[in-house]
């Protein structure tokens, strides 16, 4: 196990579960490439045989189909961005409760104050040397 998942916790892992679970729903939702091959290939081949306009109707209706495929993965890929980017969002941080008396710097200088006072002052020392 490399460093970079031992610094991260329970967390991480539930916003990974959370992103995951998005991106499985986008996939679920998008239109799947092949269908969409397909439709535009079904697009040409009507095009290329629409000599007298008869394929009209019919180059509607794929050209219906694929926009709707396009709205469906427009709501995809929109419902995948909001749903990664909530997912991504991490829970602020809490204020701690005090540990210590707020007090308690200013009666230690208080504290201070009166055992300098309280002190005799000192005397002056006699030198050993004449």
């Amino acid at each position: 196990m490399d460093g970079h998942h031992c610094r991260h916790g329970p967390a991480d892992r539930f916003a990974g579960h959370g992103s995951r679970a998005a991106y499985e729903a986008a996939f679920a939702m998008t239109v799947p490439p092949p269908v969409i091959a397909a439709n535009r290939s079904l697009l040409l081949s009507l095009i290329a045989t629409n000599v007298l306009g008869q394929n009209a109707p019919a180059i509607a209706a794929t050209e219906a189909q694929y926009a709707g495929m396009w709205a469906q993965d427009v709501a995809a890929m929109y419902g995948y961005a909001a749903a990664s980017a909530s997912a991504s969002l991490l829970t602020p941080f809490t204020t701690p409760q005090p540990t210590t008396n707020p007090a308690g710097l200013a009666g230690q200088g208080t504290r201070s104050a009166k055992l300098s006072a309280a002190r005799p002052a000192p005397t002056p020392r006699r030198s050993c040397h004449r």
